[in-house]
């Protein structure tokens, strides 16, 4: 397992950071955009394993164009004036993010009027849909604003450099010293002591960097 994970790293790690440094920004907002897509289902996979169902299609759709006002946001360039004032142009896409969320959950009051679920499952769609738009989606999407600004392409390296170290943490931590299981219905390997890793090696390379 573990020569598995060092081989897909000794491969991906060096595309990884030849596409955040050099490649142009519609190319790293696609890539991304599927990236936020994987686990985006993955997300909804696991809700599905413990009894909670999710509005799938309205859910991506919706976190689609949050990565879409993401990129064109990015896209807009900021002017530094004197005395440390920017001037930035108005955004891009009417409402930006904002009306995306209202969008949103608009849309999630449609679906749960009409859907056939009965009332619990009813509302384990709509935690489940909301948790993954601003759980899983949102945050993820921060990644290709962050590459429009000034500086912005080696913050974003030294973001991934943290989660690569805490995650390769986690698995050692995890795999050697790990005891207390954090959720066994949906991950049996994973620990609280690789989750205690995790967050303690990302805040040392961040440190450190």
């Amino acid at each position: 397992m573990f020569w598995k994970r060092a081989l897909t790293a000794a491969i991906l790690v060096p595309v990884t950071v030849g596409v955040v440094l050099y490649a142009p920004l519609w190319l790293l907002s696609g890539l991304a955009g599927v990236v936020i897509l994987l686990s985006l289902w993955e997300f909804f996979r696991m809700g599905e394993q413990v009894g909670f169902p999710g509005f799938v299609q309205w859910t991506t759709l919706c976190a689609l164009l949050v990565v879409f006002v993401q990129w064109r946001e990015a896209a807009v360039s900021v002017k530094r004036m004197a005395g440390g004032w920017t001037l930035s142009p108005p955004a891009t896409v009417p409402g930006g993010l904002e009306a995306i969320l209202v969008l949103f959950l608009l849309g999630l009051g449609v679906l749960a009027s009409f859907t056939r679920l009965d009332v619990s499952r009813r509302l384990g769609a709509l935690v489940e849909s909301t948790g993954g738009l601003l759980l899983v989606a949102l945050p993820l999407s921060y990644l290709v604003r962050i590459a429009g600004f000034p500086s912005g392409r080696r913050f974003l390296l030294l973001v991934l450099a943290m989660m690569w170290v805490g995650d390769t943490a986690a698995y050692f931590v995890g795999k050697s010293l790990g005891r207390v299981p954090m959720a066994p219905v949906l991950s049996p390997k994973k620990t609280w002591e690789g989750a205690a890793a995790n967050l303690l090696g990302s805040v040392v390379a961040g440190f450190l960097a």
